[in-house]
């Protein structure tokens, strides 16, 4: 049978990250080395296109392996336009199987949707993550090929997976990893990079001149956001919130951010109908993942997003360059209330007397 890893991105380049190519990578050197040449690979990039790229490759009677494409948020991007549930049961009633692998932390709230597409044979097998777990989609790749039995102890495997952990969770300690995230932030050519790290090259020359081109580019992009500030008041904690220009990703915009203003805690960044959000490393508060979840995003304590016509603050499809300062005021307010309510003050205020 033949098997298609599959994660978020664009072949071409854009709209992924490290963990999302070094899953695909993972599984296509796994299935190679183990002699197997019926493995290929694909990227979607959710948030534009939705799964309709999965609908349109007509694959039929394969195993499908969708690694870090969080469905949960792609269903709460679309309703009611259609769910990622009918796109499931259109793949499957292909013969094909699926196996889906989310790290994104998934709340009780929405579970039941991935509990249904399982109980119902539209999925094969359902790899998930709980809170308070924290592990990045090619660690869980690495795990289902090896309970699969395909492949072994590989050092590549394991470089991939580390790097992943390192860049997922915005450690960026492994310099190797961050220059990798950097030229994929930059919009390489994924369909090469991938290639490159299946066969266990992780930098050559082309990538170190694709970088320098890339950075160049990007300080003069960091340098033309409009950035307000405030201070949440229950933390004490300044944060800086700034509209990206569209060819600027969220990554290196954050950390231009965190670098120009040293004392910011959070940042937000406000492109194309979402809101990312980012804390400094070295911080803990405020939980920008259940605030997220709490307002109809997602994301990970450390970084969020809010995006689509589910988001609960406002509406984000009107939100442009001249009305930001209404939408910065309007954020800043939650995340105040929710910084607020998570304090040590906060919580025992709840507490029943």
């Amino acid at each position: 049978m033949r098997t298609v890893f599959i994660s978020h991105g664009r072949v071409s380049g854009g709209g992924s990250d490290l963990d999302a190519v070094a899953s695909v990578a993972c599984g296509v050197r796994a299935f190679r080395q183990a002699g197997s040449v019926d493995v290929e690979y694909d990227l979607v990039d959710y948030i534009p296109e939705r799964l309709d790229r999965l609908v349109a490759r007509e694959d039929r009677d394969a195993r499908l392996v969708l690694a870090d494409i969080p469905l949960e948020a792609l269903c709460r991007v679309y309703e009611p336009e259609g769910s990622v549930a009918d796109v499931l049961e259109t793949l499957h009633q292909r013969g094909n199987r699926i196996v889906l692998i989310d790290h994104h932390p998934i709340p009780e709230s929405d579970r039941d949707l991935y509990r249904d597409l399982e109980s119902r044979g539209v999925v094969e097998e359902l790899r998930l993550v709980l809170p308070p777990e924290k592990r990045p989609a090619t660690g869980m790749v690495a795990d289902y090929l090896g309970d699969c039995g395909i492949g072994g102890p590989d050092p590549v495997q394991e470089t991939l997976v580390r790097y992943a952990i390192d860049q997922d969770f915005a450690t960026r300690s492994i310099p190797e990893a961050n220059r990798l995230t950097d030229i994929i932030v930059g919009r390489h050519d994924l369909a090469s990079l991938v290639e490159k790290l299946v066969e266990g090259v992780f930098w050559d020359e082309g990538m170190e001149t694709f970088l320098r081109q890339a950075e160049e580019a990007t300080r003069q992009l960091c340098s033309s956001m409009v950035v307000e500030h405030r201070t949440l008041t229950q933390e004490d904690s300044p944060v800086a919130y700034a509209w990206v220009p569209e060819e600027l990703k969220t990554t290196p915009a954050s950390e231009y951010l965190f670098e120009m203003f040293p004392e910011i805690a959070v940042a937000a960044l406000f492109k194309r109908e979402r809101i990312s959000l980012r804390r400094r490393l070295g911080i803990d508060q405020p939980d920008l993942g259940t605030f997220a979840f709490e307002n109809g995003g997602g994301g990970h304590p450390g970084a969020s997003v809010l995006h689509g016509n589910r988001c609960e603050l406002f509406d984000l499809a009107q939100m442009n360059p001249q009305n930001f300062g209404s939408y910065v005021d309007r954020l800043h307010a939650a995340l105040d209330r929710h910084a607020g309510a998570a304090s040590p003050e906060g919580l025992s205020e709840k507490k029943p007397v």
